[in-house]
């Protein structure tokens, strides 16, 4: 009822302001008034244009009061795409989260976790997205033949019976809608770029992989001979002591790689940080053999960049 009151009045306030209008224009064309130097003709036509503005401004505004609705649509529509948009997100990963959970119920083991890396690529700039959709395709193929060969290895393992020609059927799947959008990222970039490709979710024993993907920058991380870390180690300490430095310093040189924007490399063995036992006793002896203190640096022996892998050599002084 309030919505009919509100239209009448204001079909009933628009028809007064636009005869008052209509008639002040005559009033002023019959007399000759002359309104900021507009001629007559020219002074009737602007009350008529200004009559029409303040019927409009005047409709507004009684919307603007009279209706929070209409508040809303007006003033705070970005604010309410800005919220919906929020919320679709929250949704999607709600779902997420429900199949997740889903999944844990399954009473087959685990072929690959939920978030798990599963193969790291260098997609070079300038690629056409032809060239980027085929590359995609190759990775995900790479990951299809991981998934068989792990499904035959996990049902070796629990001695679990499986139909050889349904696991050679298992598929690698990846949400079109994240497919596009990866492709729309690398398709002509003018810098070459890292795709990571993940399992979106917990994949069971004789199930299909969701795939995820993640795009980084493939930057320069490191320069040729630079210093990652260094630490001075007392050669008076026992060898298991100087065994036990060299390994927190290997591990302050992995925290620094992730720092600096470095990606471990499912396929090949992390950041590669690891030393032969050989190597770390030959250093530990070099070190032994100081006297006083041992200033040991780890420097890179070439450029590193975001996919590695991190060749490096410990020097003693």
């Amino acid at each position: 009822m309030f919505g009919i009151t509100l239209i009448v009045l204001l079909l009933i306030l628009s028809a007064v302001i636009a005869y008052m209008g209509d008639v002040m224009g005559r009033y002023l064309g019959k007399r000759r008034v002359m309104i900021l130097g507009m001629r007559p003709r020219r002074a009737s036509r602007f009350i008529t244009i200004l009559a029409g503005i303040t019927i409009t401004l005047i409709t507004i505004g009684v919307l603007l009061l009279a209706s929070r609705e209409a508040r809303i649509a007006l003033l705070g529509l970005e604010k309410l795409q800005r919220e919906k948009k929020t919320l679709e997100e929250d949704i999607g990963k709600l779902r997420e989260l429900a199949a997740i959970i889903e999944d844990t119920a399954s009473t087959q083991p685990v072929v690959f976790n939920a978030k798990q890396p599963l193969l790291t690529m260098i997609i070079p700039a300038g690629l056409t997205e032809e060239e980027v959709t085929q590359r995609i395709f190759k990775g995900i193929e790479q990951i299809r033949n991981m998934l068989i060969q792990e499904n035959l290895r996990i049902a070796k393992e629990y001695n679990i019976k499986l139909d050889y020609n349904a696991v050679e059927e298992r598929k690698v799947l990846a949400p079109s809608g994240d497919f596009n959008r990866v492709v729309g990222l690398l398709n002509g970039s003018k810098q070459g770029k890292v795709l990571l490709i993940y399992s979106r979710l917990n994949n069971f024993l004789g199930d299909d992989l969701i795939a995820g993907f993640q795009v980084y920058d493939n930057k320069l991380v490191f320069q040729k001979n630079e210093v990652i870390t260094s630490k001075e180690i007392d050669t008076n300490i026992s060898r298991d002591e100087v065994l036990d430095e060299l390994a927190n310093l290997l591990e302050d040189v992995r925290r620094k790689a992730i720092k600096r924007g470095m990606i471990p490399n499912p396929t090949g063995g992390g950041l590669g940080v690891d030393l032969p036992l050989g190597v770390l006793f030959d250093k530990c002896n070099e070190i032994l053999s100081k006297r006083g203190f041992a200033t040991v640096e780890v420097v890179t022996a070439g450029d590193i960049w975001t996919l590695g892998p991190l060749k490096f050599t410990i020097e003693v002084k």
